[in-house]
């Protein structure tokens, strides 16, 4: 009788036990300092299963996920004991769904195929990068974009995740406020924009004044409607998580008359206010051009 162990299904539909060290490999990821299991399933498709005595716990998310995954979850679901099944995952934002055993858990992930977005072609690539490279950086000077996202993660992790008066006045001083965008935890669980950073230029083409105006409203609600998704996802994991993260985003967003490619380092910082209120910020600074592509 199968009792606790965790299982990590690739986008391929192959069935790792989460500790095989060959996974560094199969991702290519030799030397993580983050952890990887948590970032395939963001990211590349993967599929996590906790398997306990009393119930199993399958994680994805919709947005990422592939049709060979979800397959193999299937079978690994059907020939265990049984128990029951959380089925946690994401579209706009992380949900858990109960049941009583593997065979509806099946039967529930079937038929809500359609909010699978794996058959679309993805418009967010993302590649990790260390987060040793800013902890490790000497900042005698302050000269080129590592340098100042070094300064960011720095000021985070001395001020130990708290947000207070002191950080808008630190992005101000370093001319960091405009390449930083600033959510908050809302009620009823929504994400909203505190800031967003004039130099942040999504949807400049066709509302140049967009920024302005967003204070407020929630992260999905963007004119692109997958990138909203996938901002306000990816910013909820961050949050859930509590850790930062430092990756290297190459990204399609649409505005609604064409597509431009972007592509910009980006710096995910999780804070908590003096009411201990959830904040996230993202600092990024583009490495090539944007251009226009075919929408």
């Amino acid at each position: 009788m199968v009792n606790a162990m965790r299982l990590i299904v690739d986008s391929d539909g192959s069935v790792w036990s989460a500790y095989d060290e060959k996974l560094v490999e199969r991702w290519g990821y030799p030397d993580p300092d983050f952890d990887l299991p948590s970032f395939a399933i963001r990211n590349l498709g993967a599929i996590d299963i906790r398997v306990e005595e009393q119930e199993v716990t399958i994680s994805f998310r919709w947005l990422t996920v592939k049709s060979d995954a979800l397959i193999s979850a299937s079978q690994v679901l059907s020939q265990l004991p049984p128990r029951a099944v959380i089925v946690r995952c994401e579209t706009s934002s992380w949900t858990d769904h109960s049941f009583a055993d593997p065979e509806s858990a099946i039967e529930w992930i079937n038929a809500n195929r359609a909010l699978w977005l794996g058959a679309n072609a993805r418009s967010v690539v993302t590649s990790p990068r260390k987060l040793t490279a800013l902890s490790d950086r000497s900042l005698s000077r302050i000269e080129d974009s590592d340098d100042r996202l070094a300064l960011m993660f720095k000021k985070w992790r001395m001020s130990q995740g708290r947000f207070s008066d002191e950080i808008p006045a630190f992005l101000v001083r370093f001319g960091l406020l405009d390449r930083t965008a600033v959510a908050r935890d809302s009620t009823p669980g929504d994400l909203v924009w505190e800031h967003f950073g004039t130099r942040i230029t999504l949807y400049n083409r066709t509302n140049p004044d967009w920024s302005y105006f967003v204070a407020g409203r929630p992260v999905a609600d963007q004119p692109d409607q997958e990138y909203g998704r996938y901002a306000s996802g990816i910013f909820r994991d961050i949050l859930d998580r509590r850790q930062p993260t430092f990756d290297h985003i190459d990204a399609v967003v649409r505005d609604g008359s064409e597509a431009a490619r972007f592509r910009y380092d980006r710096l995910l910082l999780p804070w908590e206010s003096s009411n201990d209120t959830r904040i996230i910020t993202s600092l990024s600074f583009k490495t090539d051009p944007d251009t226009v592509v075919a929408a």
